[in-house]
């Protein structure tokens, strides 16, 4: 399997349809599966899923569970199902906005084999409906590790990292609220991250976003 798309998902009956069919509808020359992490939703987040599991047969796997597992376990466990040599992230409410993002992103690692990851220009839509490109992604180039120790700016939905360049969860990662940040600081252990100049993703900013007031609960400088 070229690239698993990993998947997390809770009470997104709203946008979760937008996504998968973002996902659905990039063109490949290469396999590749979606793997959901949904955390026990109460709405019809998992019955929309179910329909697009039986439209599209063989595509999509979803992880079952009999409750409400957390955020950091749900996160975890997902990433962990995914098969693919490369994984590629996106949460449930946000979307891709370029058919080729997935293609476009594999040639890249393929050819740039000292690269953990790499990522491209998002928008941002806010509460208020307002969207814009995420500034500090703007004239962006290569990122190490040093970048982001101040300051996450990445969309998640922009990412695709190699899957050997995550080597092990500290026990750390458990615990703490702002998981995507800190997948970076792991994946940039292993290597840099690859600029793509070009928007292929929406992220949606919600008052109650679990990075909200992130920087406060661990020194990444420590790690």
């Amino acid at each position: 399997m070229k690239i698993s798309v990993a998947l997390i998902t809770f009470n997104q009956e709203l946008y979760i349809a937008e996504c998968l069919n973002s996902v659905l509808s990039q063109i490949t020359d290469f396999d590749f599966e979606i793997v959901i992490g949904d955390d026990f939703s109460s709405d019809k987040t998992r019955e929309i899923i179910l329909d697009f599991k039986q439209r599209f047969p063989g595509k999509i796997v979803l992880l079952e569970n009999d409750g409400n597992v957390g955020m950091n376990k749900n996160f975890i466990r997902t990433i962990n199902a995914c098969r693919g040599e490369f994984i590629a992230f996106i949460e449930g409410d946000d979307y891709w906005t370029d058919n080729n993002k997935l293609q476009i992103q594999s040639k890249f690692l393929d050819k740039n084999k000292t690269y953990s990851f790499c990522f491209h220009l998002v928008e941002r839509i806010k509460k208020e409906g307002s969207v814009e490109v995420i500034p500090e992604l703007e004239k962006r180039h290569d990122l190490q590790i040093t970048d982001f120790l101040e300051k996450n700016f990445l969309g998640s939905c922009s990412i695709c990292f190699r899957r050997d360049s995550l080597k092990e969860w500290p026990e750390w990662f458990h615990e703490v609220g702002i998981m995507d940040w800190l997948l970076y600081i792991l994946l940039l252990k292993n290597g840099n991250a690859g600029y793509i100049d070009k928007i292929m993703g929406v992220y949606r900013v919600h008052d109650k976003g679990v990075n909200s007031g992130a920087p406060e609960i661990i020194n990444l400088k420590n790690l």
